[in-house]
């Protein structure tokens, strides 16, 4: 474990070029044999760098993963590689219905489709509040550059890892765009799941068909 993540760190942090970490991992996978081995590889490198909030470098090598045929089922860390990759169909929203009377949250839930055809893309950022200068960093630029992504034919949509109402309400008020949302339920609401959203922020970009275009921590404006 320390090897990998030594090497992951390297590539991450130094290197920084995505295509030679999957040109790279693709040597070690080729060489790899025993579908056990491969598995824990697999599953450690998955948990170093969603830990990392490197969800860029999992979706380069997700397709690697998947085509070699020697991982058998894909379930708890290993379903970042399955869900919501880049190439794949994004997963509609599941958004909290709020009771219009009394503005409290209720169980109630709708669907807000992903593909829209009224939209260029889409760009939906998950974030929390509270101890992530990275997201409030990224929130502000955001914001800034809001008009010209709309011009662009860019929606945006914001889903939130906050548990405590006063504080989402507190920092989302402030938004320009009008989709922005919160379960309370922190990363395991059910958005956060689907799109296998292990660490905050992830930003993913999606065309208007629904298919999901990248994603990573940060975007350039």
């Amino acid at each position: 474990s320390t090897v990998i993540n030594t090497w992951l760190s390297i590539h991450t942090q130094l290197i920084k070029k995505p295509e030679q970490f999957v040109e790279d991992f693709r040597k070690i996978s080729n060489k790899i044999t025993s579908p056990v081995i491969y598995t824990n590889l697999a599953k450690t490198m998955a948990h170093y760098l969603s830990q990392q909030g490197q969800d860029e470098y999992i979706g380069a090598i997700a397709p690697i993963i998947k085509e070699s045929g020697k991982v058998s089922q894909y379930d708890g860390e290993l379903t970042v590689y399955t869900k919501a990759t880049v190439g794949s169909k994004a997963p509609d929203l599941i958004i909290p219905q709020q009771e219009t009377s009394n503005k409290k949250q209720s169980n109630k839930t709708q669907i807000l489709k992903i593909a829209d055809k009224t939209y260029q893309q889409t760009l939906l950022f998950f974030y929390q509040s509270t101890d992530c200068k990275t997201c409030d960093q990224q929130l502000q630029e955001l914001s800034s550059n809001y008009q010209m992504l709309t011009a662009k034919g860019v929606r945006v949509i914001t889903i939130s890892a906050d548990k405590e109402k006063a504080l989402y309400t507190s920092k989302s008020k402030a938004f320009p765009w009008k989709d922005a949302y919160c379960d309370y339920k922190g990363e395991k609401g059910e958005n956060f799941k689907n799109y296998s959203v292990t660490g905050a922020p992830t930003l993913i970009l999606i065309d208007s068909g629904g298919n999901i275009l990248s994603r990573g921590t940060s975007i350039s404006f």
